[in-house]
């Protein structure tokens, strides 16, 4: 479950046939009408890209939809291939882990979110270090402004209270002023 704050890993299920699972990857969802009707679709602070796959599939979880990996079809996805044809990585990187931030915040409740805010707060100042001294300072500061940006955001999570129904807010807009 906390596999949203760090890089995912390739983990092919030995079970042969499909499984539920707690993610999807928003490259390969097929996604029914019924979902789409009580939760709405991908939200839009997450653009450009990155964790609006993982919110998703949060916010389908807690409205009480199964989330299934099916092992038989295959989809091919380059990771990052338009990113680093167009020499982006710098702002990929600011978004990422300024989305990861805003993910945190919009998502988790609780220790759990404490926790995860804390290590985002502690683990980024000492990955821009590590940009730094290894000779990549804009590197070091996209990871660091990135984060801090998705600190300081306010019009994406400040009034996200939990519903009954699992939904929170506006699914899609991210404004705390909306509702559904």
């Amino acid at each position: 479950p906390a596999q949203e704050l760090v890089q995912h890993t390739l983990q092919i299920p030995r079970k042969k046939g499909p499984r539920g699972t707690d993610f999807r990857s928003g490259c390969a969802m097929i996604i029914s009408r019924a979902v789409m009707e009580k939760i709405g679709g991908l939200a839009e602070c997450f653009f450009p890209a990155y964790f609006e796959d993982g919110d998703f599939c949060h916010r389908a979880s807690r409205a009480g939809f199964p989330l299934m990996y099916a092992p038989k079809p295959v989809v091919y996805h380059k990771v990052g291939a338009t990113v680093r044809a167009a020499k982006l990585e710098n702002s990929l990187e600011y978004s990422k882990n300024r989305l990861r931030v805003i993910y945190v915040r919009r998502n988790y409740t609780g220790a759990r979110k404490l926790i995860a805010l804390g290590y985002l707060a502690v683990t980024n100042p000492g990955r821009f270090l590590s940009e730094v001294a290894t000779g990549q300072p804009r590197h070091g500061w996209a990871v660091l402004s990135g984060a801090t940006s998705g600190f300081l955001t306010r019009d994406t999570v400040a009034k996200w209270a939990s519903r009954a129904d699992g939904q929170r807010g506006s699914n899609t807009t991210c404004s705390p002023n909306s509702s559904t």
